[in-house]
């Protein structure tokens, strides 16, 4: 979306939503939030790519990779 924010479903089958945002030095922070609880912050660098409805969140220091689909 335009304006940071995002909706998806993770590659658990979980719906997530909430803001991000990118510091200078490419770090993404993500702030979660769930129903009911306190928002989830993460501040993480990670190598982000996005295709179609698809984005891929790479992290460099442990090689994991998630998946995550646009929601509709």
């Amino acid at each position: 979306m335009k304006d940071n924010s995002f909706r998806a479903v993770d590659d658990m089958g979980m719906a997530v939503s909430g803001n991000y945002s990118l510091d200078a030095d490419g770090n993404a922070k993500f702030e979660i939030i769930h129903k009911g609880a306190s928002p989830e912050v993460e501040v993480i660098d990670v190598i982000i790519m996005l295709q179609g409805d698809e984005l891929t969140i790479k992290f460099p220091d442990t090689g994991e990779v998630e998946k995550y689909k646009r929601e509709r």
